[in-house]
This record gives structure tokens, C-alpha cells and sequence, in this order.
């Protein structure tokens, strides 16, 4: 549906543009701000702009369309294309055709069966399956089996089969020593101890013991001993040196300025002269030393 809308200025008029040639979308409203001239001449979002002040707006980019808006002083014309809104209805038969389905609203009848014999009125503690007395009875209450052709004792039978399964059989009796003399074991540590055995000696005192043993002088034998050479240690890594100012002699931590093969702080890169900082303005070396333009024109015009 197409509309004209007039709003009265001046700017701002409280809508914001999205779309254009260059973003191959029309030209459509985005936003609205509450309150403003846009709200109040019934601008909405999703409106398609057609003409800016008469003159078709499908052929502008975003950046033309919105210095066409400026343009306009104290009235903004706009043709916009509004689109249709449907809301929805559930879908009408009127041939008299049956439903697909029935809906019945209707509460349906339940079976009453009265609290009898086959409930515990009370909560009753579970018995275990071994305790089972050969004596009672067992009565199976499973809905719909042949429990008529079974008798007690088959029952009680096929339970005591699956126990017997579950519960582990007693282990047999393993035959224990009476004493631990008995033992292999103990007997083969007696036996190793009362081995007889020569004492032991170390090769130093049983050298020494057979020359006083022997009648005659033995000779000597002596071993040269070096003394251990201490490795010499490894060459430590020289720590990296740091780079020297050239204006101030102190090392440079941080930033570094690099000046005809010579390094300054940041802050010694500085005029000679007015001490205005060289960053980014370039500097001049008149003599040796640092000026700026100003003061490098003076240096070299005196």
C-alpha cells in the first residue's frame, strides 16, 4: 500500500535509513525513535521509500538518499510503500465435511474394584527369598498365569534352583598346618641357616692377615692415585648488554631511539635548544647535536 507522508521540520526527524543501491536492498525505514517527527506522521519500521521530495529513490545509494534528507529544510516529503499485514485466522469449512478427527469432552467410566483380599492394608516388611519355611505355602499372585498346574513343592523347588545359583556354595575346607614347623618353607630357612659357612672377609683384611701369617716379608704392592680433576665450569651466558644513551651516559631501558648509529632515551630525544620533544617531527644534526626545524634554521642562517 503506498502512502505519502509529510513531516515538518527542522531536523532531526527521528527515523534512521538501512538499505540502497550500494547494498543491493531498497531504501526502507530501520528504526523510529518514540516521540520524535516520524512517530507523529505515522512513520514505522519496514516502510519501503519510494520518492525522497518527488524524486525516486530506487537508484540511490544509502550515502545519496541521506543527503537528499538533509538537503530538505523545514518539510520532508516521502512516498513510502507500505507492506500488507495479515493476521492470522484459523482455516473455515463451510462444506459440511467431517472432522479428521472426534474430540470428546466427555469423562469416560472407570472400572470400581473395591479393596479386598488381594491388598495389604497395611505396609508389610519384605521377606527374603531364603528364609522361606518348607512348611508355608506359596502363593503367586503374577495376573494371568497357570499357577493351578504347579504344585507348592515344584515352586518352593524352582525358587531354592535359583538361590543356589545366586548365593556362592561354602568354600571347602582347606587342611591348616598345626604348627610351623611343618611348614616347607620354614623347613628350607633352617636348613640354609645350619649350613656351616666360612666367615667373610673383605680383600684388604684378608691381605693383611695372610702377611702376618707367612714367615716372610711380603712385598708392598701400592696403586697410584690420581686426584680427581675438577671439570671446569661451564662458560656462563654474558647477560645481553643494555644500549648506552649518547646524552645522558645511562643504560637504556625500554624504548630505544636510534639516531645516526647512536641510541637516546625517549625522553633525550630532545631539541638542544628548547627541549621540545623530535617524536614524529623530524629532527636535524647541526654540529653534532639535535635540533628541531626552528632552531636548526637559526643554527645554520647565524
Amino acid at each position: 500500500m503506498t502512502q505519502n507522508i509529510v513531516l515538518h521540520g527542522p531536523a532531526p526527524w527521528g527515523f534512521r535509513l538501512s538499505g540502497g543501491r550500494d547494498f543491493n536492498q531498497p531504501l526502507s525505514i530501520s528504526r523510529v525513535t518514540p516521540g520524535s517527527k516520524a512517530s507523529m506522521a505515522n512513520l514505522s519500521p519496514g516502510d519501503i521509500i519510494l520518492a525522497i521530495d518527488g524524486v525516486p529513490a530506487d537508484g540511490m545509494t544509502h550515502c545519496e538518499a541521506q543527503n537528499r534528507i538533509k538537503d530538505c529544510g523545514y518539510q520532508l516529503h516521502l512516498r513510502i510503500e507500505r507492506p500488507d499485514i495479515r493476521l492470522w485466522s484459523p482455516q473455515v469449512r463451510q462444506d459440511g465435511t467431517a472432522h479428521p478427527y472426534k474430540v470428546n469432552l466427555e469423562a469416560e467410566p472407570r472400572e470400581h474394584r473395591p479393596v479386598g483380599a488381594g491388598h495389604n492394608r497395611r505396609a508389610q516388611p519384605f521377606v527374603a527369598a531364603a528364609n522361606i519355611d518348607d512348611k508355608r505355602q506359596v502363593v503367586s499372585t503374577a495376573y494371568n498365569s497357570p499357577i493351578g498346574l504347579y504344585s507348592s513343592g515344584n515352586i518352593q523347588d524352582a525358587l531354592h534352583g535359583q538361590l543356589r545359583g545366586l548365593v556362592p556354595d561354602k568354600p571347602e575346607n582347606i587342611n591348616r598346618l598345626s604348627s610351623i614347623e611343618e611348614s616347607h618353607v620354614y623347613r628350607m630357612l633352617q636348613e640354609k641357616e645350619e649350613a656351616p659357612h666360612e666367615p667373610r672377609q673383605s680383600g684388604s683384611f684378608k691381605a693383611l692377615q695372610d702377611f702376618v701369617d707367612s714367615d716372610g716379608p711380603w712385598p708392598i704392592i701400592t696403586r697410584t692415585v690420581r686426584a680427581p680433576v675438577a671439570k671446569p665450569p661451564a662458560p656462563t651466558s654474558t647477560l645481553q648488554k643494555l644500549p648506552m644513551c649518547e646524552k645522558c651516559g645511562n643504560g637504556i631501558v625500554g624504548t630505544v631511539v636510534k639516531v645516526r648509529d647512536n641510541f637516546r632515551h625517549l625522553g633525550c630525544f630532545v631539541c638542544s635548544d628548547c627541549d621540545m620533544s623530535l617524536k614524529q617531527k623530524g629532527y636535524f644534526v647541526v654540529n653534532g647535536q639535535l635540533y628541531c626545524e626552528t632552531h636548526a634554521r637559526a643554527r645554520t642562517t647565524s
